[in-house]
């Protein structure tokens, strides 16, 4: 047996045996498969600017990313991959956390992928919405199949795909820079607009271009060998695709001709220069169709490897007591978690009739909030765990990976504040269902106790006096937060008001920083109306405010009723302004943030911890009662710090 046998505990999983190639073959499709949507980046951001992100947005994003990934993959191969490095680094708690927000997210983006692939399609043969949707829900049902049938097949699948991916991409590059074109780094950005406007959109479609590197790791369990293939796949895929992005896109930039770069967008029905359209102009009618046929299968490709990815992580936590249970069964012919990949189509086929841009934006919201807790977990067990065997080690001291996975952190931070009320809203939404959705499951289920989940290099067991001194910090966590939000909200309301009306903060006014659009936010508080009563948003903001601290405080004492009450704060304000009619016509920043942004966030991240602080102490299923025997012993590894 494999010595991924000892860490392969549903024996309905079927192992299949990857080679080195086909692995990174896999890994290039989760994270590139051609750089289609990356016209949409050149447009908002401009061609200099956009070069300049593709060469280095990947070493303070997506690099760090990569090597953790390959870390911690070697040491954890488990199933569901990174939240079982996050529940050996955090507990359950954020490792149901990270496994549920980053599930969501993949939900999402697998669905766009089956929408840009139909979206080329329309372009070119033309059929009403109607049809397009039926079309999208006949390829989910066919790729969906494929993912059932297996590991193997998928790979091999994936093979075929990128070559049909990439041969008209090294024509096209080879043609677009023997002619004579536009000049791909400049401008270097849109006509008055500065670095940080310009990076709104750009920002999030270039971090959800670099994301992935991680998704791998959800089917550990399922690859033989997975401490040296996927590490190695990982590394030998970061320049590849560093340098798929760049010479494609500085490409497409040249094909396009002088000033079209302004024309450049992934949606080229209306209009505009995509990708295939720049094939027609740099090598007319048949790299145009070879290029319609690069971008379907790009597609289709992206979507076969998130299928597979993507619903790993949800049979893991069904397996780890923490979800339904039909979802952890393994389809007993092929080995897959069948039911797991049929939920996730599903949800595709209804999400296959949302516009690109909209479910970008949302989807790397989603992404940030799960990569968090990784980059944390990280840095957790090289301090806490520094024996732990790693097979693959980065080759840097522990301080200095913690000051690189800051960059990653803060770059997923500032995101969150920089694309609008309606993805912030729309995202928020979906992180608080996080919380609620493990109290729910873990109420029902009870979970597993942590020396007897599925996996076998182990993790210590907690007693209950621990538990209790878990849920004590939290709790103080949780309080800290909620009473910070509620301050902060509470004087960004006197802020608001007294820069209308000279009362309250007046003298607090920055010229040039604070700018105010479209129309008044106090003006427009006479348009709701709660209970009969008129409230402006102000008002809302400092109740808000006045909620979370006293949220925060009671939750040391009553952790239900603190609970509820932080969740309150931050649910009400978040359905209130969404529903209102005018909501999308106001803006007020500091900078590029939303101020009314600031407080809901933490208000989230308050009730985040609150969930954590709420979880009921009830007693998880232990070895005894699973008749789990205990685990066998792994042996150490010496590190390898190439990973080539």
């Amino acid at each position: 047996m494999s010595e991924v046998g000892n860490f392969l505990t549903d024996p309905a999983l079927k192992r299949v045996r990857m080679r080195l190639f086909t692995c990174v073959v896999v890994v290039f499709t989760l994270v590139c498969s051609g750089s289609f949507g990356m016209e949409d980046v050149v447009s908002s951001s401009g061609p200099g600017f956009t070069i300049l992100m593709i060469v280095l947005l990947p070493f303070i994003w997506s690099v760090p990313m990569a090597f953790l990934a390959s870390e911690l993959g070697s040491a954890i191969p488990e199933e569901g991959g990174f939240g079982r490095w996050v529940r050996h680094g955090l507990g359950e708690y954020w490792g149901f956390q990270s496994s549920w927000w980053w599930t969501l997210s993949l939900y999402v983006d697998s669905s766009v992928y089956i929408v840009l692939a139909i979206t080329y399609i329309q372009s070119k043969w033309g059929f009403s919405d109607h049809w397009r949707w039926l079309f999208g829900i006949a390829l989910v049902a066919f790729f969906t199949f494929i993912n059932i049938r297996g590991l193997d097949l998928t790979g091999k699948a994936l093979i075929v795909v990128q070559a049909v991916v990439m041969v008209p991409f090294v024509i096209f590059v080879v043609w677009a820079f023997a002619k004579s074109g536009a000049n791909p780094v400049s401008p270097f950005l849109p006509k008055g607009e500065g670095i940080v406007s310009a990076s709104n959109l750009g920002l999030a479609v270039m971090m959800w271009m670099y994301s992935g590197y991680e998704s791998m790791s959800t089917v550990a369990a399922e690859v033989e060998n997975p401490q040296r293939v996927i590490p190695r796949s990982i590394m030998i895929a970061v320049p590849i695709v560093i340098a798929t992005y760049a010479l494609t896109t500085m490409a497409g930039i040249r094909a396009a001709g002088p000033g079209n770069w302004l024309n450049m967008v992934s949606d080229a029905s209306e209009g505009g220069v995509d990708f295939v359209k720049a094939a027609e102009l740099a090598g007319g009618a048949i790299l145009m169709w070879l290029m319609l046929a690069s971008a379907i299968a790009s597609n289709l490709g992206l979507y076969t490897g998130y299928l597979a990815t993507g619903s790993r992580p949800s049979y893991q936590l069904s397996r780890d007591r923490l979800y339904p249970k039909f979802m952890g069964r393994a389809h007993k012919r092929w080995g897959t978690p069948w039911i797991a990949i049929i939920t996730m189509g599903v949800v595709d086929a209804i999400l296959v009739k949302g516009s690109f841009d909209t479910l970008i934006v949302i989807d790397v919201f989603l992404l940030m909030f799960s990569y968090i807790p990784i980059f944390i977990a990280g840095i957790y067990l090289r301090v806490k765990r520094p024996d732990m065997p790693r097979p693959f080690r980065v080759p840097i001291p522990t301080w200095l990976l913690a000051v690189w996975v800051c960059f990653p952190i803060a770059i997923a931070i500032y995101a969150l504040f920089t694309n609008g009320s309606d993805y912030l809203v729309g995202g928020l939404v979906g992180v608080v269902s996080g919380p609620i959705a493990y109290l729910i499951f873990k109420r029902v289920y009870r979970g597993v106790a942590d020396d007897a989940v599925e996996g076998s290099i182990g993790m210590p067991a907690v007693s209950a006096d621990q538990r209790r001194a878990h849920f004590a910090t939290w709790r103080t966590l949780a309080s800290a937060f909620a009473i910070v939000a509620g301050a902060l909200a509470i004087a960004i309301a006197f802020y608001l008001h007294g820069g209308h009306s000279g009362n309250f903060g007046a003298g607090w006014r920055i010229p040039g920083v604070i700018q105010l659009t479209h129309r008044d936010l106090w003006a427009i508080g006479g348009n709701w109306k709660l209970l009969g009563v008129t409230v402006s948003p102000q008002r809302l903001l400092a109740a808000m405010g006045l909620v979370m601290i006293v949220g925060g405080l009671v939750v040391q004492t009553s952790r239900w009723l603190g609970g509820v009450l932080i969740a309150a704060a931050c649910a009400f304000p978040l359905c209130l302004l969404y529903t209102h009619p005018d909501f999308s016509h106001v803006h007020y920043r500091w900078h590029n943030v939303e101020l009314w942004s600031v407080p809901i966030v933490l208000a989230v991240l308050g009730a985040v911890f609150a969930g954590l602080a709420l979880k009921a102490e009830i007693e998880p299923v232990g070895r005894e009662e699973l008749g789990v025997p205990a685990p066998a012993p792994v042996e150490a590894q010496p590190a390898v710090v190439s990973g080539v």
